[in-house]
Formats: structure tokens, sequence, C-alpha cells
């Protein structure tokens, strides 16, 4: 298993609002619409494993279930 470490907080973020420490990811406020995450770790599977999920999200029509 490769070696992860934590990433830092990237300096151009830091104008922006932070708005969540997830399991898999930090999160920030960009503007109204947008929300920006960043993986916690360098190599994560588990964040590798969540853009396959928006990847298939994409391919189907929306799902008023899913938020």
């Amino acid at each position: 298993m490769p070696e992860m470490s934590l990433i830092k907080q990237p300096p151009r973020l830091a104008k922006y609002p932070f708005l969540s420490l997830g399991a898999t990811g930090l999160v920030y406020k960009i503007d109204e619409e947008i929300v920006l995450k960043i993986p916690r770790e360098t190599r994560s599977d588990t964040f590798l494993r969540e853009i396959k999920i928006f990847d298939l999200f994409k391919k189907f029509s929306l799902c008023p279930m899913v938020v």
C-alpha cells in the first residue's frame, strides 16, 4: 500500500470559507453554487472511489433523492 501523507491547505484557498473536514476531504465554499473538495491525504483510495461514484452519477438523469 502506498504511503499516505496529510494534505496542507493550499494558500490560494485561504480566502474562501472553510466548510467542513470530512472523512475523505476538506470542503471550501467558492461561491453560492460551488464548493470545492480536496483530498485529506495523498493517494487516498477512498477519495478516488468517491470520484468514481460522482462520475457514475453524471451518466444518469438527476435524482431528487440524492443531495
